[in-house]
């Protein structure tokens, strides 16, 4: 037995196919779900172990996903001012307010430890290696 479909639902379930495959892969250059970023002001220069100072201002932290231990890039401008390794540490719940927690070492430098990003579910853990 033939049964006839007619051409506009094949139509739209092409469309709705279509829609839902861009909406899973993402648009053509637009793959950056994988990079999470948050604005962090920093107060005083701070030491990123295995990474740069910062001088006082606000960054772009971006966590990069390229390499095989995650990383975080800071950016100021739009530039890179530096990255540094990270330890994801999970919460299990969407983190409420931003931190920047530092370490004051006796010369009265600060050394970052970690960042608490708003929103995000994981904190950012610095280690010297």
């Amino acid at each position: 037995m033939k049964v006839k479909v007619p051409k506009s639902i094949l139509t739209t379930i092409a469309v709705v196919c279509l829609t839902a495959s861009m909406a899973v892969a993402g648009f053509p250059g637009m793959h950056h779900s994988s990079q999470k970023s948050a604005r962090v002001d920093i107060v005083t220069a701070t030491n990123i172990p295995d990474g740069p100072t910062l001088q006082p201002g606000t960054y772009q932290v971006t966590l990069l996903n390229s390499s095989r231990a995650p990383e975080v890039g800071f950016y100021q401008d739009g530039k890179l001012v530096g990255q540094a390794p990270v330890k994801l540490v999970d919460q299990a719940k969407k983190i409420s307010e931003t931190e920047v927690r530092a370490n004051t070492k006796p010369d009265h430098t600060q050394v970052l430890t970690e960042l608490d990003l708003r929103g995000w579910t994981e904190k950012l853990m610095f280690q010297a290696s």
